[in-house]
């Protein structure tokens, strides 16, 4: 006999809902509110409950509090007529509740989907605008720095090199989401990102390498029109495997149409007024994007604080493990072009190859997927912004390492050198003293001569 359930939730702004649940119920409720499933019965003996996913929403009861990940919470209630338990959200997200009422040998088992969505307040709606506002002027100021006849210059070769192994990205974030159990929402959302190449970030890396940034901007604007051109086809394959609006697919063009209509106008700027483009760039946009390079690491993460409870080393491995892969693509690609451009231009594959655009897929996120999805869509972009300096601070070190290992071992040979001519001094002029008064004249020569020619093989080395 499926027992009589009444579902009452308590928001702490003191609005109470009553209404009656069914079988396969969908609930929806933020993380201040708290679902209380009340009950009376006559004869059901034991009632166990079962969250799918506890890092969500956990089971509390007045009768017993101790929670089990993976076993069912038996709640003992034999000598009462009525009870009831709790369902206490923990983080944003989706839960399965699986309630077995006992009675006997006869088992019911009602289910209950719970989405826990997170109350949106105007700090949140203000850092959306800004994640917006940086992505199109990240997109101006690389048009600002970009010269058309720079472009024009570049081989095809290279821009066809580098546009394959950016169409390999969404591949290697296809194939992680699979091989490290990454949850939908974190596999679309490293799928996002891998569609949208570019950004500013390479461009910084480029210059920060003394890489050429000619070809840095040229291959940031190629990707970007890749970007729009390939977009339909991956969308539609993530369409296949992952819970995504087919409204979804128009609004990420439309924003990548925005992405590269800024970086034309800010050619279009530079090429009718130079100085104006100079001085906007200077006054303008680099000081905004250092005080929000700033503010992103601060106050940025205090508003998306929630991230941290979403956190789990899967996410984090499979973020870094996606940017070392595209920095391995970076590095094969640079040097198949090894005889057509410098050792510049090769940096500048690299951190074009490695860099995804973040802020891009981020606001495409916020502003075209609701609540929940929105938010845990974008812990990926996040975590793999964090993640791009990881191999290019290793090949520093490496690099360091490797010189620091050459000094050493110079510094050794050196001085073995320096005792062996000591030696073969001395050795030289004891032999001296022992030849005769006529000869030991000519044996100090020949004795200097030959400490010379080792001093020479010590300096030369």
């Amino acid at each position: 006999m499926l027992p009589f359930l009444l579902l009452s939730l308590v928001n702490f702004s003191n609005a109470n809902l009553l209404f009656v649940p069914t079988q396969n119920s969908h609930f929806r409720l933020d993380q201040s509110s708290i679902v209380t499933f009340a009950w009376n019965y006559s004869d059901i003996m034991d009632i166990k409950v079962r969250s799918e996913d506890h890092r969500v929403a956990l089971p509390e009861s007045s009768v017993q509090n101790t929670f089990n990940s993976s076993a069912w919470v038996l709640l003992e209630l034999t000598n009462r007529t009525s009870s009831f338990f709790l369902i206490q959200p923990v983080c944003v997200g989706r839960a399965t509740f699986s309630v077995k009422f006992l009675h006997g040998n006869y088992t019911t088992t009602v289910q209950y989907r719970l989405v826990i969505v997170r109350k949106r307040k105007l700090p949140d709606y203000i850092f959306d605008c800004v994640i917006a506002s940086v992505s199109m002027l990240n997109s101006l100021s690389l048009g600002l720095v970009t010269k058309l006849e720079a472009i024009r210059q570049q081989k095809w070769q290279t821009l066809l090199s580098v546009a394959i192994c950016q169409f390999s990205s969404p591949l290697v974030a296809l194939s992680l989401s699979f091989a490290c159990l990454l949850s939908k929402d974190e596999g679309l959302g490293a799928f996002y990102v891998s569609c949208l190449a570019g950004g500013g970030l390479g461009f910084i890396i480029t210059s920060m390498l003394d890489g050429e940034k000619a070809l840095s901007s040229a291959i940031n604007l190629l990707s970007a029109c890749f970007a729009l051109a390939s977009g339909p086809f991956w969308l539609f394959i993530a369409w296949q495997i992952f819970p995504i609006d087919s409204s979804s697919l128009l609004y990420t063009e439309i924003w990548l149409l925005g992405y590269i209509a800024s970086f034309f106008v800010g050619i279009y700027l530079r090429r009718i007024g130079p100085g104006f483009a100079e001085g906007l760039l200077t006054w303008f946009i680099k000081p905004f994007l250092l005080l929000f390079s700033i503010l992103f690491i601060t106050l940025g993460m205090y508003i998306n604080i929630y991230m941290l409870s979403l956190l789990t080393f899967n996410s984090l491995f499979a973020s870094s493990l996606f940017v070392i892969l595209n920095y391995c693509f970076g590095i094969g690609c640079s040097y198949l072009n090894c005889r057509t451009i410098d050792a510049k231009g090769r940096k500048a594959i690299r951190a074009e190859c490695t860099t995804k655009n973040s802020m891009l897929a981020l606001a495409i996120v916020r502003f075209t997927v609701g609540s929940p999805d929105s938010d845990l869509l974008s812990t990926m972009p996040i975590w793999i912004l964090f993640a791009t300096p990881i191999p290019f601070a290793a090949a520093k070190l490496l690099f360091a390492g490797r010189n620091c290992l050459k000094k050493i071992c110079k510094k050794r040979k050196e001085k073995k050198n320096r005792h062996f001519s000591i030696v073969a001094s001395l050795i030289a002029a004891s032999n001296v003293a022992s030849l005769p008064t006529g000869l030991r004249t000519k044996g100090l020569e020949d004795v200097c001569d030959s400490q010379v020619l080792i001093d020479e093989r010590v300096t030369v080395l």
